[in-house]
C-alpha cells in the first residue's frame, strides 16, 4: 500500500503472512536521515556460532510475543 500524506510525504506498507522461522511481527520505518526498527524475533540475546553457521532462539507463538498486550486486553475486558 502506498500512503501520501497532507505534507507531500510518501509512505509505503508491506505485510507478508508467513514466517516458518517464528512469530515475525516488528516494523522498519526508512526516512532521509535515519532509519527505526520496531519489534525484535528473539528469544534471548544469545546467539550461537558454529560450523554450522549462526542461529539464535526466536520468538514462535503471538501468545508470547505479545503476551503482555493480551493480559492488558483482557483485563480492560
Amino acid at each position: 500500500v502506498t500512503i501520501k500524506f497532507d505534507n507531500g510525504a510518501i509512505a509505503t506498507a508491506e505485510a507478508n503472512f508467513q514466517a516458518v522461522y517464528g512469530y515475525d511481527v516488528r516494523g522498519e520505518v526508512f526516512g532521509s536521515e535515519g532509519m527505526l526498527t520496531i519489534g525484535d524475533l528473539r528469544h534471548t540475546n544469545m546467539t550461537r556460532y558454529n560450523k554450522d553457521g549462526v542461529s539464535y532462539n526466536t520468538i514462535r507463538y503471538d501468545q508470547d510475543l505479545l503476551f503482555d498486550a493480551y493480559v492488558d486486553e483482557l483485563q480492560s475486558f
